[in-house]
């Protein structure tokens, strides 16, 4: 059940991550910056055909990436893994129970990877408003510090599910 909810929710935010990016691109000068310097200003272009294609591709691409990579090691090396109180959780009674877990745990990774993406995605917009085109505010705290915030709640989130188990009286 819960592996079918994440991949669900993990689905429909790739798919509202798509329709994001195809819907705000139209706004898009035909010649897109979208690389910047430290000081917020552009130093790289792609046409707007391109970046909305590499965009595209990268809202469902990478996660995707992430998820299947993730998923593939927890399912098929399950004799190697090294988790925390690894003995408790990948003991056979525990294992499938473990290993669902860690799967939608990175489908939920996955979920924030795209919302990363379109956050990306909205700074390039807001650049390109701008002529000459320039990055808005410090990247550092419009899109880095809320992923590694969210990055350090998923690993706290992992980190606590597989906490000691309760010793038995």
């Amino acid at each position: 059940m819960r592996r079918t909810l994440s991949r669900s929710l993990f689905i429909a935010i790739m798919v509202g991550g798509l329709g994001y990016v195809a819907a705000t691109s139209n706004t898009l000068p035909s010649l897109v910056a979208s690389h910047f310097a430290a000081s917020g200003e552009a130093n790289g272009f792609m046409s707007r055909v391109n970046y909305v294609a590499f965009m595209l591709i990268f809202v469902t691409g990478f996660p995707s990436l992430v998820v299947t990579v993730m998923s593939s090691v927890y399912r098929n090396s399950r004799e190697r893994m090294n988790l925390p109180n690894g003995d408790y959780w990948l003991a056979p009674p525990r294992l499938d129970a473990t290993v669902e877990f860690l799967v939608a745990h990175a489908q939920w990774l996955g979920a924030l990877l795209v919302v990363f993406i379109c956050l990306v995605h909205r700074l390039v917009l807001q650049a390109n408003a701008y002529f000459p085109a320039q990055l808005p505010g410090s990247i550092l705290t419009t899109a880095i510090v809320p992923l590694a915030a969210m990055i350090a709640l998923w690993v706290a989130v992992l980190m606590w599910r597989l906490r000691r188990p309760p010793a038995k009286p």
